[in-house]
């Protein structure tokens, strides 16, 4: 079992353009790295218009030029050679449902919220 994070960020620049960026962490190897080092290093950037905003999460869109949104995704993964059970993550009374593996990899137990962050921690700007 292994924690994935999944970190979609959004800036609208006109009335149907999006500046949007993808990063994804994780603790990788059944646990055994830290979250840093297991950061997509660069992440993904590109422009998406608001009807893929809306197909992302419809609680990114923006409401003025220059707002930002970023939606974070902690899942929790089991490997396909893994035998997942709700013990492992401490659960006795909850079920999480077992999802396969597509992208992105939403695992066993997840959920999604949606911020404003705080000005100027996104993008993420890159250092090697």
């Amino acid at each position: 079992i292994f924690y994935d994070v999944y970190l979609y960020y959004v800036r609208k620049t006109s009335d149907d353009q999006y500046y949007y960026q993808y990063i994804r962490t994780n603790t990788g190897h059944g646990g055994k790295i830290p979250m840093k080092d297991g950061m997509e290093s660069g992440g993904t950037t590109a422009t998406k218009t608001k009807a893929e905003i809306i197909e992302l999460h419809p609680d990114l869109v923006c409401n003025k030029i220059g707002d930002e949104k970023l939606l974070i995704i902690p899942t929790y993964n089991a490997t396909t050679y893994t035998r997942f059970t709700k013990q492992k993550l401490g659960l006795f009374l909850l079920e999480p449902k077992f999802r396969q593996f597509t992208q992105p990899s939403y695992g066993s137990f997840y959920y999604k919220l949606v911020i404003t962050p705080k000005p100027g921690l996104f993008p993420v700007k890159w250092e090697n």
